[in-house]
């Protein structure tokens, strides 16, 4: 057995590979092959007959970063390091915008906008029924508490993914 460190192209994890197998290296992070030389001008090293298709890289992920609080973004990107098929059904998700939450919680605060859109109807129709029994106080405090709340749901939505995948 002859073992080399291998860097994969796509996350730059380094890993050990046994040039023995016959196979590309397969990333040990992200699952991606990896075309590798023993020595310059050697042919590649065959792939094996494994053709999956790479999944999306973790550098993906920054495209949602918007919608969750940075503690909860840096555990999804530790979870789908160790399992990458999530990376796709994390970016094809539907998650809520915290902004869009902030300025109906601003301009509709009073008809609980915000709360039917981040999709807690329940407590939307009680904001709605005695939110006025406040004084207006219910919808101010929400105004300040809405995006928090929203990045809590899509954490949870998140959640969701990553519990059904595994």
């Amino acid at each position: 057995m002859k073992w080399i460190k291998v860097k994969c192209k796509s996350c730059g994890n380094i890993f050990d590979h046994d040039l023995d197998t016959g196979t590309a290296a397969v990333c040990s992070c992200c699952n991606c092959l990896n075309n590798i030389r023993t020595e310059p001008g050697l042919p590649p090293v065959r792939v094996s007959e494994v053709n999956a298709p790479a999944p999306a890289n973790v550098a993906a992920l920054s495209a949602i970063s918007k919608y969750f609080n940075s503690a909860n973004y840096s555990f999804l990107v530790s979870e789908a390091r160790r399992n990458p098929r999530i990376i796709n059904l994390l970016l094809e998700a539907r998650f809520k915008k915290p902004v869009t939450g902030f300025w109906l919680s601003f301009f509709l605060g009073g008809l609980a906008a915000d709360r039917f859109y981040q999709g807690k109807t329940g407590l939307a129709v009680c904001k709605l029924l005695f939110g006025w029994m406040t004084g207006g106080l219910w919808p101010l405090i929400d105004l300040f508490l809405i995006m928090k709340s929203i990045r809590e749901t899509n954490y949870e939505t998140a959640m969701e993914i990553i519990n059904y995948q595994t």
